[in-house]
């Protein structure tokens, strides 16, 4: 098992977690302790779900329990998604196999798979967004629950934006369901550390040089935009 190199950054579970909780849209369940929910509903001001896995679902199984909690909040969002922590995956549970009955999510991402940043990327490539190449608009990545200073980083790429005439498809990870998994064919990007990958990377917005750089391909890519 790999040893956890940070005990003070976020774990993978966690950052799978602050991904998904910023699609709106979707019901996220914890499946683990009580630790491994509180942690990051703390820490994302998000409202998820929990198992709270104990010592009898350690001994004879999980599965009643799993499922008690997805047929609770069946209902409530668009798509289920189930994001996997230490405890089922050092017990060696399938837990695909447990939700098979079920039109779920599954992100396998236990905290010892990687750092927050590990997590992220998982989420993202189970929800696997598809962008659409005949939307006229743009994506801004890098969006997280977990940065405190996402909000306002997101707030001021969509002003200029709107001032260049260029519209936002999507805000990757803090937007609805249905515009996360079709998005536009570009892309800005706000944090690198959190990049989805999805789209036509034309450049970051940090700093002005690299927003002059940046919105010179907005208007390469768009004709009527106003840089």
């Amino acid at each position: 098992m790999p040893e956890c190199d940070n005990p003070l950054w976020p774990c993978a579970m966690t950052g799978a977690a602050a991904g998904l909780a910023g699609c709106r849209g979707v019901s996220v369940v914890i499946h683990g302790s009580s630790g491994c929910y509180y942690y990051p509903s703390t820490l994302l001001h998000a409202p998820i779900h929990g198992t709270f896995i104990q010592e009898s679902e350690v001994i004879f199984g999980s599965e009643d329990r799993l499922h008690e909690v997805i047929e609770s909040i069946a209902g409530t969002g668009e798509r289920i998604a189930v994001i996997t922590t230490c405890v089922p995956a050092i017990l060696g549970e399938d837990v695909k196999a447990m939700l098979s009955r079920y039109d779920v999510l599954l992100v396998d991402s236990p905290g010892f798979a990687g750092d927050m940043e590990a997590g992220y990327a998982r989420a993202l490539s189970v929800l696997a967004p598809d962008p659409d190449p005949e939307d006229t608009g743009v994506n801004i990545d890098g969006a997280c629950l977990l940065d405190p200073r996402s909000c306002g980083n997101v707030q001021e790429v969509q002003r200029l934006l709107h001032r260049c005439g260029v519209p936002v498809r999507a805000v990757l990870c803090d937007d609805s369901l249905e515009r996360i998994l079709h998005p536009a064919p570009f892309t800005l990007g706000t944090n690198t550390d959190v990049s989805s990958g999805v789209g036509e990377f034309l450049g970051g917005t940090l700093g002005f040089d690299t927003v002059r750089k940046t919105f010179g391909r907005v208007a390469d890519r768009f004709s009527d935009a106003d840089p």
